[in-house]
């Protein structure tokens, strides 16, 4: 059976029926549910589902959990990446809806009207008739003319047409109308987001979308022009990366980003092909998301309070709490607010200081900054910033 245009769960919405991103057919998110019982406020995944389910852009299950450790296939990635990217394919799809709606009503008003007119019909001729006979001296019934019922055929054209949808032809050989995810898919794959698998006649839609996959998606869906991968000044180092490979460039621009933050020994840690859990997918769209609005993403350390004696054109009172940071390139008196990504604890501090030069972090802290996020003990915290007071 084919479906109407109406019965389409809209795909302003992040995942399947039985997912964690829930489905609504009005455009709007599903309610939100303030906190998940099986992420607890140290998961590395605790700040950026929140953020997002903040937004509406993911939610849980119905027994208020999120399944962060759950792996994330190749249509559910999709949705996640146009609503998180806010692509035009899901005000078609809106549209396309409203649409069908109203074509949906107007035919319904007419079956009805074509119905009232009908019996209209049939009681004037009833009364006609009744009229009729009562009335005639000079004939009698055997020899009137039988008065005709009205039938369908009286009313041609007034019989409302049903409404047939029109639908794009499938993308994919391994993708049909019935799908909650056609209409994204399809129109994914008209605007280029998405190219299938193989020889490109396929999509396969629940296999687990990989990193690259989920990298590409998401620079196609925001129109992000990718570099030659000699263009991209990476802070950290990628030894083993194929530069000739066509993923080198999302996987490049995405480290350079501060979008990949798990290191070994100061170095990278990438493995294009492996496969991304719902926690991981959320962690990658909100660091994509934050390093659009120029955060940043990292480490940091820790060196001793009071050791760095620049003067800041602003900020001052910072440098007298030790709330002081080093960064490279920043210029001195810059304000940051530094969160932790692990604990969402927050600082803010003024840049007075060079460095850190050791590959994997973006920030130095003075001692008593660094406590207010993390135990100095930990010697390293992952961090996020931003800049909330630049300098003029």
């Amino acid at each position: 059976m084919r479906r109407s245009i109406a019965s389409i769960l809209i795909a302003t919405t992040l995942i399947s029926p039985t997912g964690v991103f829930a489905q609504t057919t009005d455009g709007l998110p599903q309610q939100v549910i303030p906190n998940f019982y099986d992420l607890p406020e140290d998961s590395e995944y605790f700040l950026p589902v929140t953020y997002l389910h903040e937004r509406g852009l993911v939610a849980g299950y119905e027994d208020g959990t999120f399944h962060a450790e759950e792996p994330v296939n190749r249509a559910e990635a999709l949705a996640m990446v146009l609503r998180a990217t806010d692509h035009e394919i899901l005000h078609e799809i809106t549209r396309k809806k409203a649409e069908a709606e109203a074509a949906l009503r107007a035919a319904e008003k007419a079956k009805l009207e074509a119905e009232a007119a009908e019996r209209e019909d049939q009681t004037q001729a009833h009364e006609a008739e009744k009229f009729e006979s009562e009335t005639s001296t000079e004939a009698t019934p055997s020899q009137r003319e039988p008065v005709a019922e009205p039938t369908l055929a009286d009313n041609t054209g007034t019989e409302a047409e049903p409404v047939t949808p029109v639908t794009e032809p499938a993308a994919f050989a391994d993708i049909s109308e019935e799908d909650w995810f056609y209409d994204i898919v399809t129109g994914a794959k008209r605007y280029g987001v998405v190219s299938g698998t193989g020889e490109g006649t396929n999509f396969e839609p629940e296999k687990e979308v990989i990193l690259v996959g989920a990298l590409r998606m998401l620079f196609k869906s925001s129109g992000e022009e990718l570099p030659l991968p000699e263009e991209i000044n990476l802070r950290y180092p990628l030894p083993d990366l194929d530069k000739t490979q066509w993923y080198a460039p999302d996987l490049m621009l995405s480290a350079a980003r501060g979008m990949l933050l798990r290191t070994t020994g100061g170095e990278l840690v990438i493995k294009p092909d492996e496969t991304l859990s719902r926690g991981e997918m959320a962690a990658l769209i909100y660091r994509y998301i934050k390093t659009e609005e120029g955060g940043m993403f990292g480490y940091a350390s820790w060196y001793g309070d009071g050791l760095a004696h620049t003067s800041v054109p602003q900020g001052e009172e910072y440098v007298d709490n030790y709330r002081t940071a080093a960064n490279r390139t920043l210029p001195f008196g810059t304000i940051l607010r530094v969160t932790n990504s692990l604990n969402g604890k927050q600082v803010d501090v003024v840049v007075n200081d060079r460095g850190p030069f050791i590959p994997g972090r973006i920030l130095d802290l003075s001692r008593s900054a660094f406590a207010e996020i993390a135990s100095p003990g930990a010697g390293v915290a992952r961090i996020e910033f931003e800049i909330i007071d630049p300098v003029e």
